[in-house]
């Protein structure tokens, strides 16, 4: 079932690119932005070095799109899968943003959770690459 999956991503990637290199008329020194978490850009992000990718920016986050966005030819985002998660953990994921910042404060009184619970929450989403800390301790999601 795993291999039949993975089979499915990389004829999904493939086509991707190449759907992406007629349009563009050649993928050779033009530049690409991946946007997602790290495992879900890798097949992208390995076909498009080998067409001759001049630039290649990877971010898991939309925070600096606006900044990179006018640098390159193909913008492609691969979302996350929506993770299974239960109790204060999916609560605090529910309050984040993926386009705004959410600082601890914020998080503690739009839930009736205790500073301990938030933290723990915050602590076990980010150990699980689901969401990233951002400087003055604000929280956003990863895609």
């Amino acid at each position: 079932m795993q291999n039949a999956t993975a089979y499915r991503l990389a004829k999904a990637t493939e086509e991707i690119v190449s759907i992406a290199d007629a349009c563009l008329g050649g993928l050779r020194g033009r530049s690409a932005l991946l946007v997602g978490p790290a495992k879900e850009q890798q097949p992208f992000s390995h076909l498009l070095q080998q067409a001759g990718m001049k630039y290649l920016y990877e971010e898991d986050t939309p925070l600096r799109l606006s900044a990179i966005l006018p640098h390159v030819q193909l913008l492609i985002s691969v979302p996350a899968p929506e993770p299974r998660l239960d109790g204060s953990e999916a609560k605090v994921w529910r309050a984040l943003s993926l386009q705004e910042a959410v600082s601890i404060d914020a998080l503690l009184s739009k839930w009736l959770l205790s500073t301990s619970e938030v933290y723990s929450a915050l602590l076990a989403l980010e150990m699980a690459e689901h969401i990233r800390q951002l400087p003055g301790k604000k929280y956003i999601r990863r895609l």
